[in-house]
């Protein structure tokens, strides 16, 4: 009787145990191809899902923020992923092909950046500091595109990006709209919406 009460205490334990540990923080990871390398710092209760795959690829992530959560499928050569999340905020990336560099900083609740990157040596960095929603998809070679949101919740922002040697830069310090599609070659275009 006594080794059945010590068992089925035991058990109680363990179930309880991993219904808190299913609580907190979790990550998933699939790595593959060769000297890569993936980071993930969640102290608090969030969520990560990295696939990663090819050569040389880096993939950093940094969540702070009570239920963010951040997905990355990463591919090709060389390409690098910095995500950093303090906030309840979400965030999708899909990278491929050689030397892509995407950068995402988010602190606030709610916000939401969707990134697909192809091609080679291009830059993407959004930084939405309120309730924002954004979407970049890159192409080509050599472009750059940099979203900044602040100072307005429901900001939304939209890029297309192809070409070689592009550059956007979209700045919404209120509560705006602003949908880009550019292609060719050596082309600006900057949108300030607010003042900051």
């Amino acid at each position: 009787m006594k080794n059945y009460m010590k068992t089925a205490v035991s058990a109680l334990a363990l179930a309880l145990v991993a219904g808190a540990a299913h609580a907190g923080p979790e990550s998933s990871v699939t790595q593959g191809g060769k000297s890569n390398l993936i980071d993930v710092k969640q102290p608090a209760d969030a969520d990560s899902s990295i696939n990663q795959s090819g050569e040389r690829n880096k993939a950093y992530v940094t969540q702070s923020g009570g239920g963010a959560y951040s997905s990355i499928t990463q591919g090709g050569k060389s390409n690098l992923i910095d995500v950093k999340q303090t906030a309840d905020a979400d965030s999708k990336i899909n990278q491929s092909n050689n030397n892509n560099k995407a950068y995402v900083t988010q602190s606030g609740n709610g916000a939401y950046s969707s990134i697909t990157q192809a091609g080679e040596s291009n830059l993407i960095d959004v930084k939405q500091w309120v309730k924002a929603d954004s979407s970049v998809n890159q192409s080509g070679s050599r472009n750059q595109a940099f979203v900044t949101q602040s100072g307005g919740n429901g900001a939304y922002s939209s890029i297309t990006q192809a070409g070689e040697s592009n550059l956007i830069d979209v700045k919404q310090w209120v509560k705006a709209d602003s949908s880009i599609n550019q292609s060719g070659e050596y082309n600006k275009a900057y949108v300030t919406q607010g003042n900051n």
